[in-house]
């Protein structure tokens, strides 16, 4: 019994999901789900506009019928007014013996009647009522009348009619008996009929009035339950409507909640560092534009991951060069690009070289011959653009085999400069070839060279810090460092060609002076002058090195005895006159100069430098602004 009462509840569940599904239009597009939401949105406005419009022409409708019943009832009153002002009337014309005034109250009186009568006709037949009084000439108002109907209400308006006429006979024979034209009649008893005439009258008309209140009562009733029927319509309605709102929402969300939440948790993975866990994968049954975004979302991590994978590995590549062997891994095996070349740009030397594949030289270069030696030829270099010959033919006149090739280039955008180009080769005759194809694997190539454009980059800046840390990045002079790396170079250089080595050890006279007064940035400009001067000065096979501070260590290489006096001679005066432009004028400043020559002076290369600076330091004593060859008397230590 209990199995049969859950196997029916799980019907009834099943039926009423069911139900649900086909209320949210579940299986279909979101664009129809949407579309055929809206179509029942403006179907249930239509429904509830429509009852609003029907009750309230029902209730219009009443409204008028309730004006036309109080108009009845209003011309009623008057009726029963002018019945009232005949009788008085009568009353008048018994009283008075004048037969000027009986005339005027006998006019009076008639008028009344007339009024009467009128009335009736209008309330029996409809028309415009006007209660206007002739004996003051005013229209005290005037409206329209619809007729009567209702065969009761009509039945009491033609029994006034009839009482009417017969009090106007009465009032008319009472008339006749004042002006002594009737004896039968006895006058008293005239008035007494015309009395009792009236009051029947008022109570008929009496009667009609209160017909018109009880009719205006139950239209007044029926409105009230009509606006009462309105109201429940159209809480029925927004009920219906509202919770047919609810569960369109609900499965519409509920059929987005699972994806977005598979979405999510793949995103939160790849914030936690780019692993997406197994339980991730699932099948989506929507078949909607949520389920294709679902499953276009997963292919996406997917190449996410796999690129996120390959960053790792080219991350922990020793060299740029290696990085540039695993793209071009990439290219040839998971893309299957195989005809390209690597180029690396060195925008210092203007030039570029391949550094894929190693070695191509000659007919393995597609390009003019010149354009690794002014790399400004390359069109993709110099614009930063992708150039492709199948958007545009012929678009670079470097190329050498437009007729039998198509190509694209893609530039390395490094720093917001061009620091290499990708040429991607495809013979226009290859089975397969089309423009779709090679978009799609140029595409897909780009991710890969995005990707590891950074890594590039980096590993291009170390190489460059690297050299940078050999030069003194204020004068562009070598540092140091540099001296100490490359001295045995320089020294055997000398040594077996059996040439002499000028060493000249300059140093700017007070040029703690200028910092103090000047302020270091004028300091730095100093230096930089004397820098250029002393380059300027010296030949590019020579060397000169910032040694520290505002030392200068020039390394003429190959010179003959003596000949380094001369130079240091020229720099020394070149310095003298040299004025140097500041903030509110110009400054000069003189230089001091200590010489020596290796290995003429000594045989070991630092002692020879110490010789030099033991002459700068006599220089400095006996005056600055000079130049002072080194001499043994100079060095009182024997070895150094």
């Amino acid at each position: 019994m209990v199995k049969a009462h859950e196997s029916f509840i799980d019907r009834a569940l099943k039926l009423l999901n069911r139900i649900a599904d086909f209320i949210a239009f579940r299986g279909l597009t979101i664009r129809w789900r949407f579309t055929l939401f809206f179509f029942g949105t403006l179907f249930w406005f239509i429904v509830i506009a429509s009852i609003s419009i029907v009750t309230m022409r029902i209730e219009s409708s009443y409204y008028k019928g309730l004006e036309a019943i109080a108009n009845h009832d209003n011309a009623g009153q008057r009726v029963i007014r002018k019945l009232r002002g005949a009788s008085i009337s009568a009353h008048k014309v018994v009283i008075y013996n004048d037969i000027y005034v009986i005339s005027q109250h006998a006019e009076r009186g008639r008028a009344r009647l007339d009024d009467a009568t009128a009335f009736i006709q209008i309330l029996l037949k409809g028309g415009v009522l006007r209660d206007y009084s002739k004996a003051i000439e005013h229209l005290f108002d005037e409206f329209l009348v619809k007729p009567v109907q209702g065969s009761e209400r009509k039945k009491l308006l033609i029994e006034a009619m009839g009482k009417v006429e017969k009090l106007r006979e009465v009032f008319d024979r009472l008339i006749m008996v004042k002006l002594g034209r009737d004896y039968e009649y006895r006058l008293l008893e005239g008035l007494r009929e015309v009395d009792t005439i009236t009051m029947e009258t008022i109570i008929v008309m009496s009667n009609f009035s209160s017909a018109n209140t009880k009719l205006i009562h139950d239209n007044k009733y029926k409105i009230n339950r009509l606006q009462y029927i309105l109201i429940i319509a159209i809480a029925l309605s927004l009920l219906t409507a509202t919770s047919l709102l609810l569960i369109f929402l609900i499965r519409l969300s509920s059929s987005m909640t699972k994806p977005i939440k598979t979405m999510t948790g793949y995103i939160k993975d790849i914030s936690a560092g780019g692993v997406i866990t197994s339980q991730r994968h699932t099948r989506m049954a929507e078949k909607d534009e949520m389920g294709e975004l679902f499953h276009q979302f997963e292919g996406l991590v997917g190449w996410f991951t796999e690129i996120n994978s390959y960053k790792k590995v080219i991350e922990e590549d020793y060299t740029v060069e290696d990085v540039y062997s695993r793209l071009a891994d990439v290219f040839k095996r998971q893309i299957g690009l195989d005809n390209f070349l690597i180029y690396e740009v060195s925008n210092s030397k203007n030039t570029m070289k391949v550094v894929y594949p190693l070695g191509s030289v000659g007919s393995e270069i597609y390009c003019n011959r010149d354009t690794p030696i002014d790399c400004n030829l390359c069109r993709a270099k110099k614009t930063g653009h992708i150039i492709s010959s199948l958007e545009y033919p012929d678009i670079c006149r470097q190329f050498l085999y437009d007729k039998e090739k198509e190509y694209v280039c893609v530039p390395l955008i490094m720093g917001g400069s061009t620091g290499g180009v990708v040429q991607f080769v495809f013979d226009k005759h290859e089975e397969g070839f089309s423009q779709e194809a090679v978009d799609k694997k140029v595409s897909n190539a780009r991710q890969y060279i995005d990707a590891a454009l950074p890594v590039i980059e980096a590993k291009r800046l170390q190489l460059a810090l690297r050299e940078s840390s050999l030069r003194d990045t204020l004068t562009g002079l070598h540092n140091r460092r540099f001296l100490e790396e490359y001295v045995e170079t320089f020294v055997s250089g000398v040594l077996r060609k059996k040439t002499l080595m000028g060493l000249l050890m300059c140093d700017v006279d007070f040029f703690k002076e200028v910092n103090d007064v000047y302020g270091h940035d004028v300091g730095d400009m100093v230096l930089r002058e004397t820098a250029n001067i002393i380059k300027g000065n010296v030949r590019c096979s020579d060397m000169v090195v910032r040694f520290g501070g505002e030392e200068f260590l020039v390394i003429l290489m190959d010179v003959r005895e003596g000949e380094a006096q001369g130079v240091a001679e020229e720099i020394r005066s070149q310095m003298e006159g040299a004025k140097i432009k500041i903030a509110g004028g110009l400054i000069q400043k003189t230089i001091s100069i200590g010489i020596s020559e290796f290995p003429k002076d000594t045989e070991q290369f630092w002692e020879a430098i110490k010789f030099s600076d033991v002459a700068l330091y006599k220089a400095k004593e006996t005056g600055r602004n000079r130049v002072v060859r080194f001499t043994q008397e100079m060095w009182a230590e024997e070895k150094y």
